[in-house]
């Protein structure tokens, strides 16, 4: 379009042109000298556009031409492309006739429709057992509901007095979450567990699980396991706890303590009346 309207634009030029040449003419023979002398500067004038013009076309052209080389180099690519792509389609559509055929032949109308009866009649199995086990956890929750109003001040009072035993007294009320986190009492409010040192936290978690077995036992003096579960006390607390274990083991409820230290054998030794098996001695 540029390219276009440089080229008209120049004709209208060269017009103007042969008419300022030719007022000229007439004016020099007719003798109107100054008239002529003016209409010859604006042929000056009109030669220099039309000159400035011709470059400007010539500029516009050579562009034209390189647009013209790229969209016919383009073209190519792109009829290349297209056909590589009608080629894949080609591939493509015979795959999936194969396949279609394939289908045709393996399964039938009636087969589908068998498949298709069978699978609704195992997907309203499906909502029966789903109705029935979501009747069951509905159960279950509200068991669950029930038993934890019931089990959990006992969990929490009996672990209490056993960590109160083990540290001397110090901490005397622990709470236990649902999700088995503890908090004890310190001073004025309850703290996580986590807030304590090693030793007070794995002694927490010690009360939890021998207050858990004297509640899931159900009344029976079952066997307990111990091993070296007072390795991060000092020699304070492991004495207290030693102690603790001695006084519990007396109510009836066999203890198996396993060490490899020998801190904990001379404690049980100093209580006295417990059977201490050495593997080391032969």
């Amino acid at each position: 379009e540029k390219y276009a309207s440089a080229r008209l634009y120049q004709q209208a030029k060269g017009i103007v042109f042969v008419l300022l040449l030719l007022v000229s003419i007439i004016m020099l023979v007719s003798k109107w000298y100054i008239p002529a002398l003016i209409s010859v500067a604006f042929i000056v004038f009109t030669v220099i556009f039309m000159f400035l013009g011709r470059r400007k076309i010539s500029l516009l052209k050579t562009q034209l031409r390189n647009f013209e080389q790229n969209i016919n180099k383009n073209s190519g690519k792109t009829k290349r492309e297209i056909q590589a792509k009608d080629d894949q389609k080609s591939v493509l559509l015979k795959e999936i006739g194969a396949i279609e055929s394939e289908l045709e032949r393996e399964y039938s109308y009636d087969d589908i429709c068998s498949q298709i009866e069978c699978l609704n009649g195992q997907r309203e199995e499906c909502k029966k057992r789903i109705a029935v086990i979501d009747k069951a956890i509905n159960i279950l929750n509200t068991a669950y509901s029930e038993l934890k109003n019931l089990f959990s001040p006992v969990l929490n009072k009996r672990a209490s007095e056993i960590f109160s035993s083990i540290t001397g007294e110090n901490y005397n009320d622990i709470i236990i979450s649902d999700g088995f986190d503890i908090k004890t009492k310190s001073e004025y409010d309850y703290k996580p567990s986590q807030s304590f040192s090693a030793s007070t936290y794995e002694m927490m978690y010690f009360s939890l699980r021998l207050a858990l077995c004297d509640i899931l036992s159900g009344g029976k003096k079952l066997p307990v396991f111990l091993d070296d579960c007072f390795v991060l006390c000092d020699d304070i607390r492991a004495a207290t706890a030693v102690k603790f274990l001695s006084e519990y083991a007396k109510n009836g409820r066999q203890i198996i303590f396993c060490t490899c230290h020998k801190r904990e054998k001379e404690l049980f030794e100093s209580i006295g009346n417990i059977n201490i098996i050495d593997l080391t001695e032969k």
